[in-house]
């Protein structure tokens, strides 16, 4: 047995080397796996592909065209990277093939990219038809405006003017959105996506230089006609001055403060007054605009109309409180005389008056709020003499003298 040869191996191999050598060998080791894991991991990520659908891309892009643009190419470029011809990858002793990996990711790739363009299309086929309908509706108003001569009231000449400028504001804006709306069409068109009810860009195009042109001598006529149009906004000015003075003066005659009218009533009158209010806003806004851009003084500052505004709102707000308990009240009135129980009475009008007690305090300090909290006390005081209105010992006789004197 002992002159048996031991087998040969490199167990002590590792003794015998230099540190260092053995340092670098490992090393290198290492380097491969490094390189190996990296290159496993760059095909993790499109395991997004099957754990996204298309609604969560269509969530997270919404109306945004500039985000969907940036995706769509970003596809394009990620999916032309996988079209690398080999399907094997050398790292020193190691290979990875990955043929089949690449191959279900080709698959699943076209198919996502053919969904993510038909959204894509369909998002931009509704952002061509709005802008479309948006500057074919501003060129028709642009052509209806006349600021010529004396043509159109004094009022039209106000809202024409205030108009012009809105369009001039928001021209630029449109300009560019056909732009990206032409450059999305184009990127479309290189990835010979299908298209069907499709308007063409260039319908948009062809529009938005119309209405171009139609503006352009609208604002020409405007600084042709300006010292006619000073004259006719400074007579509009007094007209909506006076207006604004006899609505605030009827406000402060007509405004419901008292506790005579009843909550509906009250709530109507504050309607018809908010109405008229906010189209006299609408009138000095409009007129302050067209003032503006003609080169005249602002004239009224508009403080005393957002004044009117805010107490008609706040008058809203305690009426509409008060209507709640209101209307409980009415309902205890309704009841007949025969039914009526004095505890329950009592009962419902405490209630009432515990859920004005919970009302904000802007409410309970108002004027509105005093007459009507005290009308529900003074029935409660009055509980004594409904007890004794119900008394057996009351006859008729009783009755026929009490009715007597009411009349």
């Amino acid at each position: 047995d002992d002159s048996r040869e031991t087998p040969r191996t490199f167990e002590g191999l590792a003794k015998d080397l230099d540190p260092i050598t053995l340092a670098n060998a490992y090393k290198a080791v290492e380097i491969h796996m490094d390189n190996v894991s990296g290159f496993v991991h760059r095909w993790l990520p499109y395991q997004l592909l099957w754990d996204y659908g298309m609604n969560e891309v269509e969530a997270k892009c919404g109306e945004d065209m500039n985000l969907w643009h940036s995706l769509l190419v970003e596809t394009v470029d990620a999916r032309t990277a996988l079209d690398a011809p080999a399907v094997t990858e050398i790292f020193g002793p190691i290979a990875v093939s990955y043929d089949k990996v690449q191959s279900q990711i080709h698959l699943k790739y076209d198919s996502w990219q053919r969904e993510l363009k038909k959204c894509y299309a369909n998002a931009l086929r509704e952002h061509i038809l709005k802008l479309h309908n948006t500057v074919c509706e501003a060129k028709t108003k642009l052509e209806d405006i006349n600021l010529e001569g004396m043509a159109g009231t004094t009022q039209d000449i106000v809202i024409g003017v205030t108009y012009i400028l809105e369009i001039d504001k928001n021209f630029g804006v449109w300009g560019e959105q056909v732009k990206l709306l032409i450059k999305a069409e184009n990127l479309l068109k290189r990835q010979r996506h299908i298209f069907s009810d499709w308007m063409e860009c260039n319908r948009l195009l062809g529009q938005y230089q119309n209405m171009e042109q139609v503006l352009t001598k609208r604002k020409s006529a405007m600084t042709e006609q300006l010292p006619l149009l000073q004259r006719r906004v400074e007579t509009e000015d007094k007209a909506v001055e006076k207006r604004v003075s006899n609505l605030l003066t009827r406000w402060e005659s007509e405004k419901p403060l008292s506790g005579d009218k009843t909550p509906s009533d009250a709530i109507n009158i504050l309607a018809e007054f908010e109405i008229s209010v906010k189209k006299v806003k609408l009138d000095y806004e409009n007129l302050l605009k067209a003032k503006d851009a003609l080169q005249l003084e602002a004239g009224l500052s508009g403080s005393e109309i957002l004044d009117a505004l805010d107490e008609i709102n706040t008058l809203k707000d305690v009426w509409t409180a008060v209507s709640d308990p209101y209307q409980s009240l009415q309902e205890v009135k309704k009841k007949k005389w025969t039914n009526i129980i004095i505890r329950e009475i009592r009962g419902d009008l405490e209630k009432i008056i515990d859920k004005m007690k919970s009302f904000p305090n802007f409410v309970r300090h108002h004027e509105v709020f005093p007459p009507f909290n005290n009308l529900i006390r003074g029935y409660l005081d009055g509980m004594i003499v409904l007890r004794n209105l119900k008394s057996e010992a009351l006859k008729d006789r009783h009755w026929k003298s009490i009715l007597l004197k009411l009349g």
